[in-house]
């Protein structure tokens, strides 16, 4: 089902499957701003990331001595969510534990998005609560994807002219083992402040993980300017296809891919976050939609 919000300067869809943004309309400039799916670079728009982020290698970890299967993301991108609130500006899907997530998280939870706009600002929270008498482990995560000026080729999608701008300092990234999805290491980045979003760019770096990342990100294209204010997060994800689409995705992580040599025990992988019985973790981060 999607589900639908507006002000004078947005119209923003969400469906239930998943809790995800399907379009971001700017209704002053007519224009659709969410990446539109298409086959040959992705099918997808946006991800709610829970409770484990990217892949678990060789599809699966252990709890107590006990093998779960998971899939990339987590639970939330497979799921159905309900809508727990809903007003003109503001709506709030919710996605609670079911027969089927407990095969694979064996772990009662409430996760919920909220999508509210306040101008030409679009705020999303992401919520769980931990309803077990015992520690939740989890992790959490967001990416939409944002559209991109672009020519297509015959053999490629040009990018090239479109840049994210970052607050100026050294930064850390994680590393892949080669020809896997799972972390091998870190190496410095160096000082960056500005990324020009090429294929060419990620026919390097494929995923870029920022670590420790904290402040605003801005999307430069040709024409406007879209304004992240993420706050701090463990893990700033950059990804696109490396060949194909119009897009970028800005993925802030509160969790990381496996290892390439993983901790099986899903309690002690890295980055792992713990929620105590009865409470809340929010996370809080909103893009501005500049002409």
């Amino acid at each position: 089902m999607i589900v639908s919000i507006e002000n004078e300067f947005l119209t923003v869809k969400a469906t239930t499957d998943g809790g995800t943004l399907t379009s971001v309309f700017d209704r002053k400039a007519k224009e659709e701003l969410l990446y539109q799916p298409r086959p040959d670079a992705w099918n997808g728009q946006d991800v709610v990331i829970f409770p484990f982020v990217a892949r678990l290698k060789d599809k699966y970890y252990e709890l107590d001595g006990k093998r779960y299967d998971m899939e990339i993301h987590g639970l939330a991108r497979y799921g159905t969510f309900t809508v727990e609130k809903k007003a003109a500006d503001c709506m709030t899907l919710l996605f609670i534990d079911n027969a089927e997530t407990r095969k694979q998280y064996p772990f009662a939870f409430e996760l919920r998005v909220t999508y509210t706009l306040e101008a030409n600002k679009l705020v999303t929270s992401l919520s769980v609560f931990n309803p077990n008498p015992d520690a939740l482990p989890f992790m959490l995560g967001a990416h939409p994807a944002y559209r991109l000026d672009a020519i297509e080729k015959p053999d490629c999608t040009d990018t090239s002219g479109n840049y994210l701008l970052l607050p100026r300092r050294e930064y850390t990234r994680l590393t892949l083992a080669p020809g896997t999805g799972f972390i091998s290491g870190e190496e410095p980045m160096g000082v960056l402040d500005e990324i020009e979003l090429t294929k060419e760019f990620f026919q390097k770096y494929d995923t870029l993980m920022l670590t420790d990342f904290e402040g605003d990100v801005t999307l430069k294209r040709r024409g406007r300017s879209l304004r992240f204010s993420l706050g701090k997060v463990p893990l700033l994800a950059l990804w696109t296809h490396m060949y194909y689409g119009d897009y970028i995705c800005i993925e802030p992580w509160f969790g990381q891919p496996d290892d390439f040599r993983p901790v099986r025990e899903f309690r002690s992988k890295t980055r792992m976050n713990t929620l105590d019985s009865g409470k809340t973790f929010t996370y809080t981060y909103s893009v501005e939609y500049i002409s």
